[in-house]
């Protein structure tokens, strides 16, 4: 599985049905960034939750995982 590959798994939607791809990444222990639309992750605990739209905020998330799985 190529989850188990990465540290980081990005989801940027504006919209989002059930988000299988997320839930792959999160059993797969990979952390995740994803926009606040309502997806299960609960920001600073099971990942970052950055506004939708906000290009920003998310380069400041990827910028800080980064830091941390140096």
């Amino acid at each position: 599985m190529a989850f188990k590959q990465g540290d980081i798994f990005i989801l940027p939607s504006i919209s989002e049905g059930l988000p299988t791809a997320l839930l792959e990444a999160m059993a797969s222990s990979c952390a995740s960034i994803v926009t606040d639309i309502g997806l299960p992750v609960k920001d600073g605990v099971t990942g970052l939750v950055v506004p939708p739209k906000d290009v920003n905020s998310l380069v400041r998330a990827i910028n800080n995982l980064s830091l941390i799985h140096i």
